[in-house]
């Protein structure tokens, strides 16, 4: 592990001779830490050589070395391309890296295999074009971490990463914080990314940005089918209304028993865990079936919803009569699965409260076979009288 951050004070020529020291010495290293250093080209050239036969590297922090630029850049994508093969994690944010610089890296990382997690944060000099190569890009990785925030990316990037990233199926964490550039237009394009049904994403992170109403109604859409996503982070979104939070009411607990069924049971988490500031916005619906939800037994969580969404108000005679097109077989596993209103009486009462043809067709069936027993009964006295007269 080499650890050399913070140190703004080296020159060129101090950078140069360090790495030139190394050049025989660092065959085994795994982890390069050089956060917020004073590197700038002719350094960045001279640690490429340094590491030319560091095949065994598998953490590289490069963040916050501003003065790389174009041929600094140009010579750490030939490492990346050529020399390091096993790297798992790679960290190039707040830096200035330019289209042409773009470009470079993502060919670079398109033959990085083993590469798990990417940070390109607050790279805000990159633009279409950069995000268009970077895009190419990740389509031929196997991401589980990306750490987009900060960046000036606007809708037509946005609809680029949203056709790629649909497309990776091991991607569990994206961030994309406070990027003020892509407007309704582009947050709904980019929805198109919770809509894959392979989608492995569990955490997306959308928090300090300017999504309204219609996009976030766009998010709770493409989250129709979706069984991953546990926790989307709209926080500092001021302009989410209760139409955009309704709309995940929705997702979580459709209207019907039926349809609860089919509702969204993964999705618990709205805002980050340690803010309160859009919890008191939610719906108090909203936020108790998030909360539901936490249940890694969705079988009780969909319970749990039907018992609490369609049986604890006054409209119980209306909600019970979903049942009434059902086999009658089938109805009384149903409701006892179900459980109990909150009066603590089986929904199985209700249904017959509701449905008073079941005891009317229990009581003609009970009056038929009393008559039918009563006959056979009757039937036998008479035999049996004739045999004792004869």
């Amino acid at each position: 592990v080499l650890y050399l951050y913070y140190n703004e004070n080296i020159s060129t020529n101090g950078w140069q001779a360090f790495f030139h020291m190394l050049q025989n010495s660092v065959s085994a290293l795994e982890e390069v830490n050089l956060i917020e250093n004073n590197i700038d080209d002719e350094s960045a050239v001279a640690m490429t050589s340094a590491f030319a036969n560091l095949s065994s590297l598998k953490i590289l922090q490069l963040d916050e070395n501003k003065s790389i630029e174009t041929i600094g850049w140009q010579a750490i994508s030939n490492l990346l391309q050529s020399r390091i093969t096993s790297l798992v994690e790679l960290n190039l944010s707040v830096n200035k890296i330019e289209d042409e610089a773009s470009v470079a890296l993502a060919n670079a990382l398109t033959d990085s295999p083993s590469l798990k997690i990417l940070n390109l944060n607050s790279n805000r000099f990159i633009g279409a074009i950069g995000w268009r190569a970077f895009s190419n890009c990740f389509q031929s990785l196997a991401l589980e971490e990306l750490d987009l925030s900060m960046n000036r990316i606007e809708d037509e990037a946005a609809g680029d990463l949203a056709n790629s990233l649909s497309n990776m199926p091991t991607l569990k964490n994206l961030k994309l914080t406070g990027i003020e550039y892509i407007t309704a237009t582009g947050w709904i394009m980019f929805s198109a990314v919770l809509s894959n049904l392979n989608s492995a994403l569990q955490k997306l992170d959308l928090s300090i940005n300017t999504i309204g109403d219609e996009a976030a109604v766009a998010f709770a859409n493409a989250l129709t089918n979706n069984s991953s996503l546990k926790i989307i982070d709209f926080d500092a979104n001021q302009s989410i209304s209760d139409v955009g939070w309704q709309a995940f009411s929705r997702l979580v607990c459709k209207s019907s028993i039926i349809d609860t069924f089919h509702s969204n049971h993964t999705l618990h988490q709205l805002c980050d865990g340690n803010s309160s500031e859009h919890l008191s916005d939610l719906p108090s619906d909203l936020i108790y079936s998030l909360r539901l939800n936490r249940n890694n037994n969705k079988n009780e969580v969909v319970r749990q919803k039907i018992l609490w969404s369609h049986f604890q108000d006054d409209n119980v005679d209306i909600n019970i009569k979903e049942f009434f097109h059902m086999e009658l077989k089938a109805m009384p596993f149903a409701i006892t699965w179900i459980g109990r209103d909150d009066v603590g009486h089986p929904l199985l009462y209700q249904l017959v409260r509701s449905m008073p043809s079941l005891v009317e067709r229990g009581n003609e069936h009970d009056n038929k076979r009393k008559a039918v027993s009563s006959k056979t009964k009757l039937g036998r006295n008479m035999h049996g009288d004739c045999d004792a007269m004869m």
